[in-house]
């Protein structure tokens, strides 16, 4: 169980089949994330299953092409009975040794398929802000009871993407201080070695934004990304005379409202906004980009900020979730608080007037994070997790 402090061996050059289940395959952090991982668990000699409890399953391609078998269940979301059948299903024919379940309901539905089964569970808390899921009505209240109960009794190893993460569930789900272990999501770093992503500043005309200081923020419409904190900010710089560009780039729930929003601001010709676009194109928008933003008010560990420091680019981010440990302030990138555009402005004036200290910054993130993120090094830590505990007999 989680925190009991009981070990076995480690599991060494073993091969072991693991399979992963997730809520869906849709192009979020933690899915991309689990992309990296699959297929350096693979290159290690792993047998690996996904299974993803609904749609989308636009990743299901690449986790294939990366050597795992994928089980796409077409389920209505938020069924947990079919899912949890449907994981117990997958693992008798993968023949599991462990199990390792991301984000909410593929935790729950990995743990209650596990009562009948012989493998481990290993779960990752890839965000906080579980106080934010819904508790006004006894049923509310129970379920969320129900979760903290599940991982505290059925969870072998408990994993978070960040420092803050882990603390939040050990309090969350009333787990023992420190039983919460902290590994990074993984990252394909050689593929995002920045000598393979040539500067292409002509990516800025076929978004019909000009060749100016250009800020790029590629992240889904939803509240806690900050969008509205962003334009309140390049207003600023607007006002102060600055030529700016920006681009905006997602899919989501608030993208009519930040339209509306661009359009009030008067930033119509400065902002522009694109659907999500696909991954390739989102890196080689970063290597165009003078600098990379994500203004959220909540994260893990945002994707965008490994990916822009990997690639050795300018990065202002807020010091929130997991940010500060993969940004050293003034180091190698820089932190704003969350919610304040004044000083959102000022980090990104900084930038634009000093781009060789900018550039330098993006140099020593590259250099700090290519060891630590490497997918194969998440992947060699996990080997160690999923050998930690004993099998329930």
């Amino acid at each position: 169980m989680v925190g009991d402090g009981e070990t076995a061996a480690a599991p060494g050059e073993e091969r072991a089949r693991i399979l992963h289940v997730i809520e869906s395959l849709g192009r979020g952090g933690a899915e991309q994330a689990l992309v990296s991982l699959v297929a350096a668990q693979v290159e290690r000699g792993h047998e690996v299953g996904v299974v993803a409890l609904s749609r989308p399953y636009d990743l299901a391609g690449p986790l294939e092409r990366a050597g795992a078998r994928v089980w796409p269940t077409g389920l209505r979301r938020g069924d947990l009975v079919r899912g949890t059948l449907a994981v117990r299903s997958a693992g008798r024919r993968l023949g599991a040794d462990v199990v390792h379940a991301h984000l909410a309901l593929a935790i729950v539905a990995s743990e209650l398929a596990s009562i009948t089964a012989k493998w481990d569970v290993v779960v990752t808390f890839h965000i906080a802000g579980y106080e934010l899921f819904p508790a006004a009505t006894k049923p509310q209240r129970a379920r969320k009871a129900f979760e903290a109960l599940l991982t505290r009794h059925l969870a072998t190893r408990a994993v978070a993407v960040s420092t803050p993460v882990a603390r939040h569930y050990e309090q969350h789900f009333r787990l023992p201080d420190g039983s919460v272990e902290v590994i990074p999501n993984p990252f394909p770093t050689d593929e995002l070695d920045p000598a393979r992503w040539p500067r292409n500043r002509e990516l800025l005309h076929s978004f019909n934004l000009p060749d100016v200081f250009f800020i790029l923020m590629p992240a889904r419409f939803v509240a806690e990304k900050g969008h509205e904190v962003l334009l309140n900010a390049i207003s600023i710089l607007v006002a102060d005379g600055r030529p700016v560009a920006a681009l905006l780039a997602g899919d989501g729930p608030t993208r009519s409202g930040i339209d509306t929003a661009i359009q009030e601001r008067g930033l119509t010709d400065v902002v522009k906004v694109t659907r999500a676009l696909p991954r390739d194109e989102v890196l080689a928008l970063m290597t165009a980009a003078d600098v990379v933003v994500l203004p959220s008010r909540l994260e893990g560990l945002p994707l965008t900020v490994g990916e822009a420091l990997l690639l050795a680019r300018p990065v202002v981010a807020t010091a929130v979730g997991g940010v500060p440990e993969l940004i050293e302030d003034g180091v190698s990138g820089l932190l704003v608080p969350p919610g304040d555009p004044e000083r959102l402005a000022a980090a990104l004036a900084h930038v634009a007037d000093d781009p060789v200290e900018a550039a330098a910054r993006g140099t020593a993130a590259r250099t700090r994070l290519a060891t630590t993120l490497a997918a194969d090094t998440i992947a060699a830590r996990l080997d160690r997790i999923y050998g930690l505990p004993r099998r329930r007999q």
